[in-house]
Formats: C-alpha cells, sequence, structure tokens
C-alpha cells in the first residue's frame, strides 16, 4: 500500500512538503539539499527490494541538481558560501588577482573557525568533568541524606537553632544585638 501510495501521489511538492514538517518538528537548520539526500539514504536503508529507491532517486536527483545549481555552497555558512561564490565567479571571468584576494579571505575565515573551534574543544575538556564531579556529588548528597533518620534532621535543626539563637541576644523588645 505505501509503495502503492508512493508511486501515484509523491511528487515534488509533497518532497518539500515533507521537508517543511521535517524542519518545523525536528531540525530548524537542515538546509534542503541536505533533506533530499538523506531521503534518499533512508529510503535506501528501508527499500528491501530496490523498486521504490529506484522511483524516489528518478523524482529526486533532477530536484537535488536544480538546488545545487540554483544554491551552490549551500550547505556551507553564509560567509564562506560569499567568499567560494566570489571565487568561482572570479576564475570565470578570468581575473586571479581578485582569485587570489579571495582565497586570502577565505584563509582568513577558515582560521577564524578554526580558532573558535579550539575554544569550544578547550571550554568543554574542562566542563564535562566538571558536570560529571556535579552529578556524583549531587548523588552522594542525596544517598547521605535519604540515608538519614528523622531523630538525625530533628537533631541537626535543633543543634542550628540553638547556634542561631546563641549568637543572636535580646537587650530590650525593641533590638537585637549580636554577639
Amino acid at each position: 500500500l505505501l509503495r502503492a501510495n508512493a508511486q501515484n501521489t509523491l511528487n515534488n511538492n509533497s518532497i518539500h512538503l515533507i521537508y517543511k514538517q521535517f524542519i518545523q518538528r525536528k531540525y530548524e537548520n537542515i538546509t534542503y539539499v541536505d533533506f533530499l539526500e538523506s531521503f534518499i539514504v533512508h529510503v535506501r536503508q528501508k527499500d528491501e527490494d530496490g523498486t521504490l529507491t529506484g522511483q524516489i532517486e528518478k523524482l529526486i536527483y533532477p530536484i537535488l541538481e536544480k538546488e545545487k545549481a540554483e544554491k551552490p555552497y549551500s550547505c556551507v555558512e553564509e560567509r564562506e558560501r560569499r567568499i567560494l561564490l566570489a571565487i568561482e565567479n572570479s576564475a570565470s571571468q578570468n581575473e586571479f588577482n581578485s582569485v587570489k584576494s579571495n582565497l586570502t579571505d577565505l584563509s582568513i575565515v577558515i582560521e577564524s573557525n578554526q580558532k573558535a573551534l579550539n575554544r569550544a574543544r578547550m571550554t568543554n575538556r574542562w566542563t564535562i568533568p566538571i558536570s560529571i564531579m556535579g552529578v556524583l556529588l549531587t548523588l552522594f548528597i542525596w544517598l547521605y541524606g535519604s540515608s538519614m533518620s528523622e531523630k538525625d534532621v530533628e537533631r541537626i535543626s535543633r543543634q542550628i537553632y540553638s547556634n542561631i539563637s546563641d549568637s543572636i541576644r535580646i537587650v530590650d523588645t525593641d533590638s537585637l544585638s549580636i554577639k
């Protein structure tokens, strides 16, 4: 039934609708090209005899090629995309000085991204062990707290109250003084 429905009703509009629903529910920043490629892989994995895969590929590959032609480098961040398009444009017009300049800009962006990645790795190097220690400490305190009896809690409460009341001395009814 699924095979028959897919053969009769799956078209460009329905694939785009699936993509829109997919990004609204799960992944907000997946590109249409990424979605189409993932969709093909998913169908290949689920299709046992391969007939549906062939039909889906015939439908999706032209859409995929059109998307890649209209929006080249769509899987790359905006800064890098602009530079890559400028390099491509300069190369097609044989402006080699412009290509060199754009390559320098691209190397600066890549270096900046690499530094940001290294900073994130350094931060993660410390935050993960600290988080694990926090979880373990929380579990230890919870286990220790749950093993305390009602009398222990009452005794600790009285001791705290006693210490606080010993440190506060009432001089007259309108003022307090601390020892």
